[in-house]
């Protein structure tokens, strides 16, 4: 069954879903999208499984980069996305967004850079705070924000986002990747340039970052797929507790598959799924 939610103008960019865990909304999607034409973040709320009622509204201007959505164990909707430079998070006041409230969780201090929060995943702990994994594109970090209180705003009871590793310099396909195991340690996953190139590189690699506690203070990298250039666009998600990260292999253009034999990912099993 295909349905179209929005289809005026240039829209439908960036999606990422959630189904709906309670009540009426049980498994109803709820997705996020940026809408090019009006510079938009644009919300769905679906009333069924296929959507067949859709009813966009607007939660704010954004800028065209990675939309990231995930549930709150209160069943409600929490979400990542950029807005001039800045990482932004956004949690629903009930299970189908009817309210909300956004904050910057990352306002880019002492003009770090002009493109902080692009390409970020968003995830949600055993403790029900949410943290977020994302690029600071100008100085090439992979950043994290775990929050500690449920709005996400900057503030002295939120910890400052803690610069995790270079990434090198940004491509169109640097998507993050984030997942939080049993642990309570995220678990991330990026693409490493090794080459000077943003549109065409020549080196690159998939990467795992672990980390060593819920914060995200201090974590392992490991190294997961080197071979020419590699870890493009990876998708993380559990299998059984364990990491498991879809990507693209540039060199060879391939879909491939990374399953990790541990909650870190220091060994993993790479496949071939789509050559």
């Amino acid at each position: 069954y295909l349905n179209s939610p929005a289809t005026a103008g240039d829209t439908g960019l960036w999606p990422a879903m959630v189904l709906g865990t309670t009540g009426a909304d049980s498994g109803n999607p709820f997705f996020l999208y940026y809408d090019a034409t009006t510079g938009s973040l644009m919300g769905q709320s679906c009333s069924s499984h296929n959507c067949a009622s859709p009813n966009p509204a607007y939660f704010g201007l954004a800028a065209s980069s990675t939309i990231s959505v995930a549930m709150s164990q209160q069943h409600q909707p929490v979400y990542s996305f950029s807005r001039d430079g800045k990482l932004l998070i956004g949690v629903c006041q009930d299970s189908g967004c009817g309210g909300r409230n956004s904050g910057i969780a990352d306002p880019n201090y002492d003009e770090e850079g002009n493109n902080m929060g692009r390409f970020s995943s968003i995830a949600v702990g055993p403790d029900n705070r949410a943290v977020v994994s994302y690029l600071d594109s100008d100085n090439g970090f992979l950043r994290v924000k775990k929050c500690r209180l449920k709005t996400c705003s900057d503030s002295a009871n939120n910890p400052r986002p803690t610069n995790l590793v270079s990434t090198g310099v940004t491509t169109d396909m640097s998507q993050t990747s984030l997942v939080v195991p049993g642990s309570g340690n995220p678990v991330i996953s990026y693409f490493k340039n090794d080459s000077a190139s943003a549109t065409n590189p020549t080196s690159g690699s998939l990467n795992v970052f672990a980390c060593d506690d819920p914060d995200c203070s201090t974590g392992t990298n490991t190294v997961v797929d080197s071979s020419g250039v590699t870890g493009q666009g990876s998708a993380m998600a559990l299998v059984d507790g364990l990491p498991v990260i879809a990507y693209y292999d540039r060199s060879n253009q391939d879909l491939k598959l990374a399953r990790c034999s541990n909650e870190a990912c220091t060994a993993s099993v790479l496949s071939v799924v789509d050559s």
